[in-house]
């Protein structure tokens, strides 16, 4: 038997996404989606859920302070709940919980958000900091390589098999990605040489007390965790002074490919972004790149900033 309460509903749709084959991170967003500051209880019915609670559901959204920050909540982070609680309310309609979508006609505000990318030589001294003379260095800078030299997500790295690389072809094999879309991407020289070591001479000890099949294997041979890659990557940048992510990486490798000058097509397919558009945010960063090269290079603008002759 259908249960309606809010509790049951939620429950319902993170088996249909979990089933889906949705990441970790999506199923963390539902769930958190029904803390605080959401105003409805677990035990709401969700048939009487109208335009007036999503209303109330926004103006907390609006008026919650974050403890941590002890600042509102960014547009992009009310966004993606907004996104999430919409998505939510397709699966009740497709379901059969709720005949009418209180969210359907929705207007979400876009935020505006540039990718922050570092500069190409703060890149190269994270890759440089991990020691090729160690198994863990070797690792961790063919992570690295891999990160920044693809673009891969953290969670499609994670999920790297062995099976997955053809260091012959120089290709990877990304399975599952968004949309639950398999794609190929090239693997760049730098990083093909860094697996090659690690392959080699680092990985056989890691999997000598246990093989998973995994690219990127933990100490006991198991597969390297979303979170550890996370922490790794945040701790490399920490002791050398830079704040970094895999996230950033990843934003890095797009940015830099289109200053180069890259298609954004190319773009496109190597991020495994299903839209466009969704890459067209990068060519804000890449107009301001080439916005610094005309105020450094154009004649005009030289000469406007000389100090005008006596």
């Amino acid at each position: 038997m259908k249960g309606y309460r809010l509790k049951e509903a939620r429950r319902a749709y993170v088996a249909y996404v979990k089933g889906r084959g949705f990441s970790q991170g999506t199923v963390r967003r539902i769930e958190s989606l029904f803390r605080p500051p959401n105003p409805w209880t677990d035990s709401k019915d969700v048939r009487e859920i109208g335009e007036a609670d999503i209303a109330s559901f926004r103006q907390a959204l609006d008026e919650h302070i974050v403890k941590r920050s002890g600042k509102p909540l960014k547009l992009s982070s009310k966004h993606a709940m907004l996104n999430t609680l919409r998505g939510f309310f397709r699966f009740l309609e497709r379901d059969g919980f709720i005949l009418v979508n209180p969210i359907k006609d929705m207007k979400l505000q876009q935020p505006l958000f540039l990718p922050r990318a570092l500069p190409i030589a703060k890149v190269e001294a994270l890759i440089a900091f991990h020691n090729l003379e160690t198994p863990f260095g070797q690792r961790n800078r063919a992570m690295f390589e891999v990160l920044y030299g693809t673009g891969l997500r953290l969670s499609e790295c994670a999920r790297l098999d062995l099976s997955d690389i053809d260091l012959r072809e120089g290709t990877l094999l990304v399975r599952n990605g968004k949309g639950r879309k398999d794609r190929y991407v090239p693997i760049t020289g730098r990083a093909r040489d860094a697996v090659q070591i690690y392959l080699v001479e680092s990985r056989p000890l890691f999997a000598e007390r246990r093989d998973s099949g995994a690219l990127f294997l933990a100490a006991r041979g198991h597969r390297l965790s979303d979170q550890s890659i996370r922490v790794m990557v945040r701790g490399t940048g920490q002791k050398i002074g830079i704040r970094v992510n895999p996230h950033v990486l990843r934003h890095s490798f797009a940015t830099h490919l289109l200053e180069g000058g890259a298609s954004i097509v190319h773009v496109q397919r190597l991020l495994g972004h299903q839209s466009i558009g969704t890459t067209g945010i990068y060519t804000k960063v890449e107009t301001g790149a080439v916005r610094g090269m005309i105020e450094k290079r154009h004649p005009r603008e030289r000469s406007r900033r000389r100090p005008p002759s006596a």
